[in-house]
């Protein structure tokens, strides 16, 4: 995508910080914006934030309206094509139907397994060793098998757990995809680039209510709280069954 993008010209900063974003004029269709960043001001016609998870102090009005959540993962190591396919022989992804479940898949080139979930505690020592647990429990098979990979990244939930296509004070929100992200925000990506080209087509996320809630700047105190409940409700659904 950053390829495609060049090539047509279009001009990608990094390591560049957002730190204020102000609507300049309304008094014409297109509104007049002043982004602020650590490396100078730019102006603009359209803003579209697509910061999601990663969302800092610079847009206090997305970040009250998100709730970042750790996603990990973990990789076995080479296990060989003959291993993975006899414990996984569709070789598809597969999730559990959970709150807290985990999901799994074989690696691109077939020779190891990847498992993910939720973070679910501060020390990434047990938030890996969950993640084996997670991992053993699916596949005993794999009890002596060692981890060669641990990595994470953030997700985001709205407060209804609904992807969003918000527009606030002019600037576009495609936002909270619940950490189904490489679906979601390529396609409000794409919808929101169609807001600014003037397509009224829109789509059934945009105009949602983006909700907060009294007393959150964006830092989700609340979040143990919020797992300790989810995996309290995983252990009573899978107890019943």
């Amino acid at each position: 995508m950053c390829k495609i993008a060049r090539a047509a010209s279009v001009k990608i900063a990094t390591q560049t910080k957002v730190v204020a974003v102000s609507q300049q004029s309304t008094s014409s269709p297109t509104a007049e914006f002043r982004v602020e960043t650590s490396r100078g001001v730019i102006h603009a016609g359209h803003v579209i934030s697509a910061t999601n998870a990663y969302t800092d102090a610079g847009q206090p009005w997305l970040r009250r309206r998100l709730v970042p959540v750790i996603s990990e993962m973990i990789a076995t190591e080479e296990l060989g094509e003959n291993m993975v396919r006899s414990l996984m022989p569709g070789l598809n992804m597969y999730g559990e139907a959970m709150q807290l479940g985990h999901y799994y898949r074989p690696s691109p080139d077939g020779k190891r397994i990847l498992l993910g979930g939720r973070r679910m505690s501060s020390d990434p020592a047990k938030a890996r060793k969950r993640l084996v647990g997670g991992l053993t429990s699916i596949f005993p098979q794999l009890a002596d098998i060692a981890i060669s990979n641990h990595w994470f990244g953030f997700v985001a939930f709205p407060f209804d757990q609904l992807p969003k296509l918000a527009v606030h004070d002019g600037v576009i929100y495609p936002s909270g995809y619940c950490g189904s992200g490489t679906v979601w925000a390529r396609w409000l990506g794409q919808k929101a680039a169609h807001m600014v080209l003037g397509d009224l087509d829109g789509s059934a996320f945009q105009g949602v209510p983006f909700r907060t809630m009294p007393f959150y700047s964006g830092d989700p105190w609340f979040l143990p709280l919020a797992m300790g409940l989810y995996a309290i409700q995983d252990k009573f659904t899978t107890t019943s069954k």
